[in-house]
């Protein structure tokens, strides 16, 4: 039977062959088989050590030289992994999620960091942020995209950008663009296109949502309470959370079961609405009906959870939530590459550097979940070095 790292190790080569310099895209090959192996620490000291004993700075220094090296096409790399997803797992995806995922920092030299918010810490705190675009299902999460966010304080903080070597083109994106930008290229590249889902950090943003439209996709994204819409085709405006409270007195909350979990039926309370979204400067892109989803929680602080959909009024509710509950895998992937692959242990400061390690880790995540249910279906597999 094929052992996991020589599979790793055809996977890596299929994806960064000829794409740089043999002895970086080694590094990096090297890196990916430390990332997976079952350790804690993932420290390119530590990794050394694991897969090399006997000249473990050797290694070290291998794995170093190709994550810090601007001479990897990333583009050309992503475009294969792709390709990959696309000819082995496109039945296996179902939407595609869009979310963002905080590293924590000391300091403010490590490439992007500053004081912003992000739902790791769930507050305001020096951080770095990348947006992330998955291809997901309720069974399954595929990491398909990860970028930085580059904020406008570091754009024209030349001693900064100098330092982490930053690329002259670099500039400041809006996380809604990264996002846009991510599936575009994903779409080029022949990922299935689905509909799009991602929290009300993106949904609330018209540009967002009429970005997604553009590229032919439907959307099924969370809101804020304060959204305002308009409903039976009349130009009074009410917010969401104004509709909740409305149907909460008239009973239109109903109990919807919308898929099976382990201990049965997966049950909540759900109103729904045709609703349209008024645009002050007269853009017409969502001047057709629209759903809006209403949850009930049992949380006294958030009572409710709001969903815009785009997707055909033909479809159920039950239907309708079954693919809005599918962004619950974006978070399953993050614990996957934070605690199993280092997500958020990289030690460099350098912008190549980052996007390097994020590119090695994507590609890991994606190995183990084609390989996942070959090798342990209950878990990501376990590698082990061949004895020496």
């Amino acid at each position: 039977m094929t052992s996991m790292a020589d599979l790793l190790g055809k996977f890596s080569c299929s994806l960064l062959d000829d794409c740089g310099p043999n002895s970086k895209t080694g590094g990096l090959k090297e890196y990916g088989l430390g990332l997976n192996l079952a350790v804690e620490d993932h420290s390119l000291a530590s990794l050394g050590r694991l897969l090399d004993s006997k000249n473990h700075e050797g290694a070290r220094q291998r794995m170093q030289r190709g994550l810090a090296s601007q001479l990897i096409d990333r583009k050309r790399v992503l475009a294969r992994l792709h390709c990959a997803i696309a000819e082995q797992a496109a039945d296996r995806i179902d939407a595609l999620a869009i979310d963002d995922t905080g590293f924590i920092k000391r300091g403010n030299l490590s490439v992007g960091a500053q004081r912003q918010y992000s739902g790791t810490l769930g507050k305001i705190g020096n951080c770095q942020v990348t947006t992330t675009l998955h291809g997901v299902s309720n069974r399954e999460g595929f990491c398909l995209g990860s970028r930085l966010y580059f904020p406008q304080s570091w754009t024209e903080d030349e001693r900064r950008r100098k330092l982490s070597k930053v690329p002259a083109e670099v500039t400041h994106q809006t996380k809604t663009q990264i996002a846009l930008g991510l599936i575009r290229e994903a779409l080029d590249n022949g990922v299935p296109r689905r509909v799009v889902l991602t929290d009300a950090g993106y949904g609330d943003s018209r540009d967002f949502r009429a970005g997604v439209t553009e590229l032919g996709l439907d959307y099924a994204v969370g809101v804020s309470s304060s959204t305002l819409f308009s409903i039976a085709d009349t130009d009074h405006l009410i917010s969401a959370k104004d509709l909740a409270v409305n149907a909460e007195g008239a009973r239109g909350f109903k109990s919807t079961s919308w898929r099976r979990g382990s201990k049965g039926a997966m049950k909540v309370k759900v109103a729904t609405f045709e609703v349209r979204c008024p645009s002050p400067d007269g853009d017409s892109s969502e001047s057709h009906p629209l759903w809006l989803l209403v949850e009930k929680t049992d949380e006294e602080t958030r009572p409710y959870k709001y969903y815009l959909s785009s997707l055909p009024q033909a479809l159920s509710v039950k239907q309708v939530l079954n693919i809005v509950k599918m962004r619950w895998r974006i978070e399953m992937d993050y614990r996957d590459m934070k605690q199993h692959l280092g997500m958020d242990a990289y030690e460099g400061r350098m912008w190549d550097g980052l996007h390097n390690h994020l590119l090695v880790v994507m590609l890991s995540q994606v190995f183990i979940a084609l390989h996942r249910e070959r090798f342990s279906p209950r878990s990501a597999p376990k590698m082990e070095l061949a004895p020496v």
